[in-house]
């Protein structure tokens, strides 16, 4: 790592009297062939922020709840994986308070998920509800677009103040920094992330919201990303976002960046322009920590019979555009009302958002929702109403 000034310079090659072939992560005005630069002596770093900051790319302090110390520690931005042997694996699920997730696609706690879908179909409210659960010193978001920072100071109060005080840490991409600072922000949190997880033994949440273009995905496989979010003397859980183009699967979009995701939750703007959040697909949603071992075993009976009765009366729906309400039996109408109750109890409002729709938002316990599906797929709930439905989620 070089400097000249305050403007940072990769290595990225040593050629032959002394010249270097360079990546600059500042301004490059004044800068010409031939100029000096200091080595620091080390390879880039990130300076470790106090909880409650927001900083950029290379760990420098933009907005804080703290003074900023005197020194820093700085880790490297490129690391190794933890080994084999430290990784401890996943413990039971996160608690989201979401049923569409909790429910029917849970995240693992010390794992990795990637929400997945088009633009405008609420991820980043699903990314603050998980902040909002995360509490004080635990989350590191990483986020790229200001529009984003800006639900957040909605949602804390406050502007970026509110974000300081909140204990989490950001880690901000601007629209003014160079595009080689940009696409290594995702790799400056995971940074910061790691010197919580190993360095202080915490239980942490990296939060991966916004879109950081090509450049960041070949910096994400070259800086070994996926394999470093792994828990290893503290739970490291990842939820990633990945934007889908018109058409595309959540899934091709997820698989894209890693094929290794433990949850993949799928959002899909057939919901959210119908104004149903949040808009979880739930199912082209998956998740390894559907299992018994995690869950339960009556968990994991109600989610996948769940998922099958939307799947069948998904089915059923397009045959219903293209040939008319006379090709149901009444089997398939059964069907198709319990997929509609199911819908009903699965919508609820966001509790991030709450101080800005008006709407108060939920909470909800996911063993509430194991029992009132089992119920809804027995038939016990045929003659109930979706209001109703959702009044039991609530515990009303």
């Amino acid at each position: 790592m070089l400097w000249r000034g305050s403007d940072a310079f990769e290595v990225t090659d040593h050629m032959e009297g002394g010249m270097i072939r360079a990546v600059c992560l500042g301004s490059v005005a004044g800068t010409t062939f031939g100029d000096v630069l200091t080595d620091s002596g080390h390879a880039v770093q990130v300076l470790m922020p106090p909880p409650g900051s927001v900083v950029d790319g290379l760990g420098r302090i933009l907005e804080s709840g703290e003074e900023e110390p005197a020194e820093r520690a700085g880790l490297p931005l490129f690391a190794e994986p933890p080994a084999l042997s430290a990784i401890t694996g996943v413990s039971g699920t996160v608690d989201t308070g979401i049923t569409a997730i909790d429910f029917l696609a849970p995240i693992p706690r010390g794992g990795s998920a990637c929400v997945a879908g088009e633009r405008g179909t609420g991820k980043s409210e699903l990314v603050w509800s998980l902040l909002h659960l995360a509490g004080a010193d635990r989350a590191v978001v990483a986020t790229s677009q200001q529009g984003r920072v800006a639900g957040l100071e909605a949602f804390l109060g406050d502007g970026l103040g509110g974000i300081a005080a909140s204990g989490n840490t950001f880690v901000l991409a601007r629209p003014g920094d160079a595009p080689a600072l940009r696409a290594r922000v995702p790799l400056s949190a995971l940074a910061v992330a790691e010197h919580r997880r190993s360095g202080m033994g915490l239980d942490t949440l990296l939060l991966v919201d916004g879109t950081f273009g090509s450049a960041a995905a070949s910096l994400l496989r070259e800086g070994r990303f996926f394999e470093r979010c792994a828990s290893a003397e503290g739970q490291l859980t990842l939820v990633f976002t990945a934007e889908a183009e018109a058409g595309q699967e959540a899934t091709d979009a997820a698989g894209a960046l890693s094929g290794s995701f433990d949850a993949v939750i799928a959002t899909t703007a057939q919901l959210s322009s119908r104004a149903i959040f949040p808009a979880v697909d739930v199912v082209e949603s998956t998740s390894k920590a559907l299992d018994p071992s995690l869950v339960g075993q009556r968990h994991c009976d109600a989610a996948m019979g769940t998922k099958e009765l939307l799947m069948r009366a998904r089915e059923l729906e397009e045959a219903v555009a293209m040939l008319g309400e006379d090709v149901l039996s009444p089997a398939d109408a059964l069907v198709v009302r319990r997929a509609a109750l199911a819908r009903a109890a699965l919508d609820q409002p966001s509790v991030a958002f709450e101080r800005v729709t008006g709407r108060r938002g939920e909470h909800r316990v996911v063993q509430r929702a194991v029992e009132l599906f089992e119920e809804l797929l027995a038939g016990t709930l045929d003659s109930a109403t979706g209001p109703e439905l959702a009044a039991r989620m609530r515990g009303a």
